[in-house]
């Protein structure tokens, strides 16, 4: 029976964990037709479902409720850009990109992703969340409880943590009224001001042991000490009842199976362990205990003081030459596998490094190259979720690269178009007239009032009453002088300052629950921008047309290759009830 060092359960788990946690010009090429009002596009045959059409909204709009909430024209914008996308993948495959070594073999790391996610769902996940697993929790939170608690928090001394829950635990079998225990004992704060209540909650809501120790109380009981990750816990059960309006067992399966995730864990762990270790039986592989330690041994010796482990290796891959480190079905697997695995990850290397580390992480580069074999085997890379989530993948990487290559990068404009488009539309580029105040903001309106006749009567200079009294962060030592703004700053300040006169000194202006006194220093009128001021706007505005320009041309050919057909009420029906 092999076994498995707590670090190396915890990161090859940590990797089986992450398994199982990617109008016009659009109203159709055809002039008069439509597509059925089942779906909302079609592109040359293939459909686009009001059902893919509905879960793209909800993605881009955080939700359901946001996305129906949208106008039709917002949402016409994203079914546009779907066809747009679907039209690009199709065209990227006429020109043989899907055939190109790099997305072949990136299509190969997407599949064996998927495989990797299939055989845990299979291997692991499955065989523990059962349907009656499932069942028995959701009959379970058909039921609520009321309790208290007292908590005892673990320290360095458990001991002493578990004597004293006990200690207290034969106080309240003695008559000490648990909710003075608690006020008295527990070391959660809050629970020492409500005496330890709860409230009501259900199953699947708390830490397992303790809830499983309050379902098995009856109403007015005590548990004996509980250990949690938390600590010792003494529970008293006030009241259970039923759970009148809750979702059915289907629409609550997934939910389910995920806090049965959480709950099983360490049995989870374990399953995965086990497996791992029936593929490293079943496929032969030998990690050589002998050659790894020459090969720690030599690490070691080139160690000043410390180094990149990725480093190290290169440095001695010349001296090191073929030598196997480990053996399996598929032939020898030697260091410069290892280096291609480390790749850019960083992995110190010290005089502490112990052999078990290397061995370690030949464990965890084999593991994909086993469960990939092992799928495949299975035809796992042919399973529907597979293909499905696969071609998404490689079509959104596909799309990115031709969206750079064929619109991006050809939109880019010099700097002498852009000197050009800035001296043949000399008005275009403007700064918008501003304003500059000096100002005293306070938080009563009486002092605000007072302060404003004072200076008004020049009894004390606005500059030393700014100094003395503003609120404004960090306007005190500047004598509350603001920065030259834009209309539409500082809300009815800002609007105030517009209106008057040089010199002038406003009334008190509310802002909030503070209190403005402004008086203008100056107006700035709106100017010409120097060239360097003005290039960004000019650049990004001469590459959005010629980029649009570049995905109309693009979308003329497109649809003549792929007739394209868009439901013209896609958008507005896509959340109306189906009848």
């Amino acid at each position: 029976m092999k076994t498995h060092s707590p670090r190396s359960c915890s990161r090859i788990h940590r990797r089986m964990l992450l398994l199982a946690s990617a109008a016009g010009l659009w109203l159709g090429a055809v002039s008069c037709a439509r597509a059925p009002m089942t779906s909302a596009a079609i592109i040359d045959g293939d459909t686009l479902s009001m059902d893919d059409y509905r879960s793209t909204l909800s993605a881009q709009f955080k939700g359901a409720d946001v996305a129906a909430a949208q106008p039709v024209a917002k949402r016409q914008e994203v079914l546009e850009r779907m066809v747009r996308d679907r039209l690009i993948a199709k065209v990227a495959r006429d020109e043989g990109w899907y055939e190109r070594p790099e997305y072949l073999a990136q299509k190969t790391d997407y599949e064996n992703e998927g495989i990797e996610r299939e055989i845990y769902e299979m291997k692991v996940a499955a065989p523990l969340l059962t349907d009656s697993l499932l069942m028995d929790t959701w009959n379970r939170q058909g039921t609520e409880v009321k309790a208290s608690h007292i908590l005892f928090r673990w320290s360095d001394d458990s001991t002493a943590v578990r004597q004293k829950a006990s200690t207290v635990y034969e106080e309240v079998m003695g008559g000490l009224p648990f909710a003075e225990a608690a006020a008295k004992y527990t070391e959660e704060p809050a629970g020492k001001q409500r005496g330890g209540e709860l409230g009501w909650f259900t199953w699947g809501s708390m830490d397992p042991s303790f809830q499983q120790a309050c379902w098995g109380l009856d109403v007015g009981s005590v548990s004996q000490p509980v250990e949690t990750s938390f600590g010792v816990h003494l529970i008293a059960l006030e009241d259970r009842r039923a759970v009148q309006v809750r979702p059915s067992f289907e629409e609550s399966k997934d939910d389910l199976k995920q806090a049965a995730r959480n709950s099983m864990r360490n049995e989870m762990i374990a399953r995965g362990m086990a497996y791992i270790d029936s593929l490293h039986q079943e496929y032969g592989v030998t990690i050589l205990p002998g050659v790894v330690a020459d090969l720690h041994r030599e690490l070691i010796r080139r160690l000043v003081p410390e180094k990149n482990f990725l480093t190290l290796l290169t440095e001695t891959s010349e001296a090191w030459g073929d030598r196997p480190l480990i053996h399996w079905v598929e032939g020898d697997v030697g260091i410069e596998e290892l280096k291609d695995y480390l790749g850019k990850r960083y992995h110190a290397f010290t005089v502490d490094t112990p052999q078990s580390e290397i061995e370690r992480i030949l464990k965890d580069m084999m593991l994909p190259r086993l469960l990939a074999k092992k799928g495949r085997a299975m035809n796992l890379d042919q399973a529907p979720d597979v293909v499905e989530q696969v071609n998404k993948r490689l079509d959104r990487a596909i799309q990115v690269e031709y969206e750079n290559q064929h619109f991006k990068a050809a939109s880019a404009v010099t700097d002498a178009e852009i000197a050009a488009r800035y001296e043949a539309q000399p008005d275009s580029f403007m700064h918008e007239p501003m304003v500059r105040v000096q100002e005293i903001l306070v938080d009563d309106s009486d002092l605000a009032t007072m302060l404003c006749n004072r200076a008004r009567s020049g009894e004390e200079s606005f500059d030393s009453l700014a100094e003395a009294y503003t609120t404004r962060p960090g306007k005190k030592p500047l004598r509350g002088n603001l920065e030259a703004f834009a209309a539409g700053r500082y809300d009815a300040m800002g609007e105030k300052a517009f209106t008057m006169e040089v010199g002038e000194i406003s009334d008190p202006i509310a802002l909030g629950n503070k209190w403005s006194v402004i008086k203008l220093l100056e107006k700035l009128p709106s100017r010409r921008m120097r060239l360097d001021e003005a290039s960004t706007k000019i650049r990004y505005a001469m590459e959005r047309e010629k980029r649009d320009a570049l995905e109309a041309e693009f979308l003329a050919r497109a649809k003549a290759a792929h007739p394209t057909i868009i439901n013209e009420r896609a958008a507005e029906i896509v959340y109306q009830p189906t009848k």
